[in-house]
């Protein structure tokens, strides 16, 4: 529980930090490392008042954060670049799990063999990772403009876009990606328990969001 608040005081202060130091470049480059830090974080589960989701929602909301900051700071055109950054990322990440699950380890290198068991019992979840969140983030971001259309409300925004994507990125995301590996109810606990988190700290991150969106454009 301490550390989760920590990790998620963390989070908020460095978005709006990094934006005052360094404007967007320095909130692309943020935007990349918590992107992998979801990814690092995605087999770590954990149970928080009952509630079992996974560690990397924390990291992902924190990405999608940033994406909606750049949704009303940038043009159309250099927020397909900022997509665009994500695929080298699903690249390296497809290329390495597959270099995991084909490396033939030496006997004694216990930490690879470990390692090698990890990646190969959870292929399905690590693979769709990097599809459905680069899926879901172009989803927010259509989303999100459509919604922009109709309301200039953050909350209303930012709650339903959220609600319509965590469908996809958390529900659908792990009841296919833990097939063979976990059971459908626990799935679906675990899908239900990360879009509920998705859901609040999507909220908690709003000050945040509103307060850069509200600062003057620096230069990009």
């Amino acid at each position: 529980m301490i550390v989760f608040i920590i990790m998620l005081a963390l989070s908020m202060i460095s978005i709006p930090l990094v934006y005052y130091l360094f404007d967007r470049i320095g909130l692309k480059i943020l935007f990349l490392m918590y992107y992998l830090l979801s990814f690092i974080f995605l087999l770590k589960n954990v149970n928080l008042l009952n509630i079992d989701f996974s560690l990397m929602i924390l990291s992902y909301v924190s990405c999608l954060s940033i994406v909606y900051i750049f949704i009303e700071k940038i043009n159309i055109k250099d927020m397909r670049k900022i997509l665009k950054m994500i695929i080298p990322f699903v690249a390296l990440i497809l290329i390495s799990i597959i270099i995991s699950v084909l490396y033939n380890q030496s006997v004694t290198d216990v930490v690879t063999v470990n390692l090698k068991r990890m990646v190969e019992s959870n292929v399905l979840l690590l693979i769709l990772y990097p599809i459905i969140t680069t899926l879901s983030i172009y989803c927010t971001y259509k989303i999100y403009n459509i919604m922009k259309k109709n309301s200039n409300i953050l909350f209303i925004n930012i709650s339903l876009t959220t609600i319509l994507v965590g469908i996809l990125d958390c529900i659908i995301f792990y009841i296919i990606g833990n097939i063979g590996t976990m059971d459908f109810v626990s799935s679906i606990k675990l899908g239900l328990g990360n879009y509920l988190l998705k859901i609040i700290l999507s909220l908690i991150f709003l000050p945040i969001i509103s307060y850069v969106n509200k600062r003057k454009k620096g230069v990009q």
